[in-house]
């Protein structure tokens, strides 16, 4: 289990609305299909709550949130024609707001939630307590990083394997048969082939 959120996904959730045209005829909306019921979430077993925090500390979502508020407010002063004026407090309402968007005993709840789907409470039980011993917050600690350095380490060996496997694969590979060129219509039985016509001599 990663302990950051992935601020990927996070930016999901502040998208800036692109601007639309108005039209003076609006369209006939389609009919729009009921949406199924979502499944009721699962009740919170002992333990979840206290693992989730273990797994995703206030440290990291602050930080995270941070990340996403510096992003949505470059993307808002950056957008193109933008001759907005923005107060001195911008960036400090920014952050008020993405937090809002997802505070973090909400989150909590989530992925307490999740993992009482997941697991029994005995199994919750076993992860808190390993996660309580020294090896536990170590890995808890420097697993971020591991994760990061195998991801780019993968990601390096098949950027300079790739060409290679592209090159193996297309060696078995035929093009296609040229199409044969197209025949003159044959002479009806009895007929000899038309010439073309000499062009007439010019005159002065």
């Amino acid at each position: 289990m990663t302990r950051t959120l992935g601020i990927a996904a996070l930016l999901s959730l502040l998208v800036l609305p692109s601007a639309q045209a108005a039209d003076p005829v609006p369209a006939k909306a389609a009919p729009v299909a009921a949406a199924p019921a979502a499944a009721a979430p699962a009740p919170i077993k002992a333990g979840a709550a206290d693992l989730a925090r273990l797994l995703v500390p206030k440290e990291s979502w602050s930080r995270s949130m941070g990340m996403l508020a510096q992003d949505t407010q470059q993307r808002m002063q950056g957008h193109p024609g933008t001759q907005l004026t923005f107060p001195a407090d911008f960036p400090a309402k920014v952050r008020t707001e993405v937090e809002g968007a997802l505070p973090y005993e909400e989150l909590i709840t989530i992925h307490a939630q999740e993992l009482s789907g997941a697991f029994t409470e005995p199994e919750l039980a076993d992860q808190l307590a390993f996660y309580r011993t020294p090896t536990g917050q170590k890995f808890l600690k420097v697993m971020p990083e591991v994760s990061s350095k195998v991801e780019q380490a993968t990601r390096q060996r098949m950027q300079q394997r790739m060409p290679e496997v592209m090159t193996r694969l297309s060696s078995g590979l035929k093009h296609p048969a040229p199409a044969p060129a197209a025949k003159a219509p044959a002479a009806p039985a009895g007929k000899a082939p038309a010439t073309p016509a000499a062009p007439a001599p010019a005159t002065k």
